[in-house]
């Protein structure tokens, strides 16, 4: 996953602010509820239901399909569990400004193999 830079972040705010009427701290408070969820790095079939959902009503598989998303899911279900609990499970309990990029990295790094946004790491 490349990073943004400057620019495209703030064309984003931008488009946050002007284009909808979503509140300005949705996602800390939505990622607050998925932590909830699951709590405990638990990658199962049933939390991958409710958490496809909601990717899905966020247009965040485009443009995957919803099948190929979890198939790829399925097929690094237990890298992205034993990264989480090498990366984050250590850091979970910690506010955010204790916690270093280079502590969990990892994680995302799985996480992108899910729905990959350049060319396929495989």
């Amino acid at each position: 996953m490349l990073p943004i830079d400057r620019e495209q972040f703030v064309a984003g705010v931008r488009w946050w602010q002007t284009r909808t009427s979503w509140p300005n701290d949705f996602h800390n408070s939505d990622y607050e509820v998925l932590a909830a969820q699951n709590p405990d790095g638990d990658f199962r079939d049933s939390w991958w239901a409710g958490f496809l959902s909601r990717l899905t009503a966020w247009n965040a598989l485009r443009p995957h399909s919803q099948a190929d998303v979890t198939s790829r899911f399925t097929e690094h279900r237990d890298e992205l569990s034993r990264t989480w609990h090498q990366a984050c499970a250590p850091v979970k309990d910690l506010d955010i400004t204790a916690v270093t990029w280079d502590q969990v990295r990892t994680f995302p790094e799985v996480v992108a193999w899910l729905k990959p946004t350049g060319p396929d790491p495989f």
